[in-house]
């Protein structure tokens, strides 16, 4: 993949397949959906399939209704053994990057899989494997460079929100390529003492340029792979 404003739409479309074939292959991913292009107004959007995403609800419903949703209307690129949604979507105006929303919804009622990579080694029905103390958090990275949108420290181009507080943005240095946030979801909360699975990701080159306000590198940020 190409890397910087000259990435485009298909470049993503094309790692972003990749990804989930990876993830398929491997043995992780329950249910899949395809990315595709729309296009409209000018505007090439990168999603999955079935089309639906993460809305502005991420921070107004209660989780468990939020997942149900998005569980239901199939709105993910992929639903992992643990029951976790992987939701990635990215837009580009005149093949410049201008969004991109990366959620990782976990399941409200099953056992991760970091803790518990063995019972999901098994053949068992996931009703086996309902934990009702587990408290799930979902995480999003956004990123919206428009200047109407970013406010210096209050909403950076680039940020990571977790769980559904309403005013949780933490800075990042720049737009994800979905290896780097794929990368990041394996190695936080799927590898295990003996399986490494984020080492053998198809290796990408893919990055976006510097996004960060210098005040928001001055605080506690997200550091991304990039090109400036």
């Amino acid at each position: 993949m190409s890397s910087g404003n000259s990435t485009s739409a298909r470049d993503i479309l094309k790692e972003v397949n990749s990804l989930v074939g990876f993830l398929v292959e491997s043995g992780f991913a329950d249910r899949y959906n395809p990315a595709t292009i729309l296009t409209s107004n000018g505007k090439d959007s990168v999603q999955h399939s079935k089309s639906g995403l993460i809305s502005a609800s991420f921070k107004s419903q209660s989780y468990r209704d939020l997942y149900t949703e998005q569980l239901e209307s199939e709105s993910f690129n992929v639903l992992m053994l643990d029951g976790a949604l992987i939701q990635m979507a990215y837009e580009f105006e005149s093949r410049k990057l201008t969004k991109h929303r990366l959620a990782f919804l976990p399941s409200p009622d099953l056992l991760e899989y970091q803790n518990n990579a063995d019972i999901y080694s098994q053949e068992i029905l996931f009703a086996e494997v309902v934990e009702r103390t587990t408290v799930p958090v979902p995480i999003r990275f956004d990123f919206d460079n428009r200047p109407e949108v970013v406010k210096e420290v209050d909403h950076p181009a680039c940020h990571l929100t977790i769980g559904q507080y309403k005013n949780c943005r933490i800075a990042a240095t720049a737009a994800l390529a979905p290896t780097a946030y794929i990368n990041f979801i394996l190695r936080n909360f799927y590898n295990t003492a003996t399986r490494k699975i984020s080492e053998k990701l198809p290796i990408s080159d893919g990055k976006f340029a510097k996004s960060i306000h210098l005040s928001e590198q001055q605080m506690v940020h997200i550091g991304i792979p990039m090109i400036g």
